[in-house]
């Protein structure tokens, strides 16, 4: 058996997992031993994905099927076996940095809060992957980046619900609009979780004060 991997497919794979820029190409360790756990769960991984492949309508015979496996196998190499960006790619950085990380993405968050933003565009502004952004926040602020936005969006929300309902302020809609919540339904149900009560009833509260 033969595999070809393109050296661009693999350095572009890598650089969305560390979230950022890779300065040169991955270079992997020569020897390769395919009996450690992880280089023998890839290897099954790709023998289940040739045997798809052999087949005549395998679910790799589909885009998106194909670039979900292609992503599967590089990302398992990339954790597998060693290679020049290994260090980085497990999280080896020391503490201080990943909460120097944390603070630089709390602080982009709230400075861009109604632009439309991914995890991956914040670890890559800070310079750490996204799997230690999302274990930096788990583990010092108690939730998802995710779940941070939207508790940092929906507070904003409720600063305006509450706001004198002056002509500049808009309706329910228009403030959720503004503060990044393109989904109405989940805004609504969010905001609910958050504060026992609808936005509506926020700014009819609001407005009989």
């Amino acid at each position: 058996m033969h595999l070809r991997i393109e050296q661009h497919a693999l350095d572009r794979r890598l650089e969305c997992l560390i979230g950022r820029s890779a300065p040169g190409p991955v270079i992997f360790d020569l020897s390769v031993d395919l009996t450690t756990p992880q280089l023998s769960t890839w290897m099954s991984s790709l023998q289940v994905v040739i045997r798809d492949l052999d087949a005549e309508s395998g679910l790799t015979a589909h885009p998106l099927a194909a670039a979900s496996v292609q992503d599967m196998l590089l990302t398992g190499l990339l954790l597998a076996q060693p290679h020049t960006y290994s260090a980085v790619l497990h999280d080896h950085d020391q503490p201080r940095l990943a909460r120097r990380a944390l603070a630089r993405a709390v602080e982009y968050y709230e400075q861009h809060l109604t632009e439309s933003m991914t995890i991956g565009d914040v670890a890559q502004h800070v310079g750490v992957s996204v799997r230690s952004l999302q274990r930096a926040f788990q583990e010092d602020l108690g939730a998802s980046p995710s779940r941070y936005l939207e508790s940092l969006r929906l507070a904003r929300v409720r600063e305006d619900l509450l706001a004198p309902n002056g002509p500049d302020t808009g309706s329910v809609t228009d403030i959720a609009y503004r503060w990044g919540f393109v989904h109405l339904s989940r805004f609504a149900a969010a905001y609910r979780r958050r504060y026992g009560e609808t936005p509506s009833a926020t700014r009819l509260r609001a407005n009989h004060h």
